[in-house]
């Protein structure tokens, strides 16, 4: 996979997800816990991440500091948080939950969810 595709790929869900929290965070709360609770959908979710970041690294999977390094970065901790979300979807419903519920770390997670989606999308013209 192209690196412009996986950063648009990436950086849209990034975009959609913090606007939600942005804009009604305790409906967006309810609603992700309640996805991510859903074992099933939380091992397609880690299936998801390890075929996309895993057909990105297949390209190459040297990280260096230059745009097409820190993108094979984001692949590298998306393929580990695949196999996360894959072999322990419990553990990581938990987590989520518990940093879900602290109200004031919602605006934070918003903005550096809209803050990331929105570089994922310029860096997805410069690859």
């Amino acid at each position: 996979m192209e690196l412009s595709t996986f950063a648009f790929i990436i950086g849209v869900i990034e975009l959609v997800a913090g606007i939600s929290f942005l804009l009604n965070g305790k409906e967006t709360k309810k609603f992700f816990i309640e996805l991510l609770r859903n074992e099933q959908f939380t091992r397609l979710c880690g299936i998801f991440l390890l075929v996309v970041c895993g057909l990105v690294l297949r390209d190459g999977f040297m990280v260096d500091n230059s745009v097409p390094g820190l993108l094979r970065l984001l692949a590298w901790l998306g393929f580990i948080k695949g196999v996360l979300y894959t072999w322990w979807p419990d553990h990581l419903s938990d987590m989520a939950e518990t940093i879900l519920d602290n109200v004031s770390l919602r605006p934070l997670i918003s903005f550096v969810g809209i803050g990331l989606g929105a570089v994922l999308l310029w860096a997805s013209t410069l690859v």
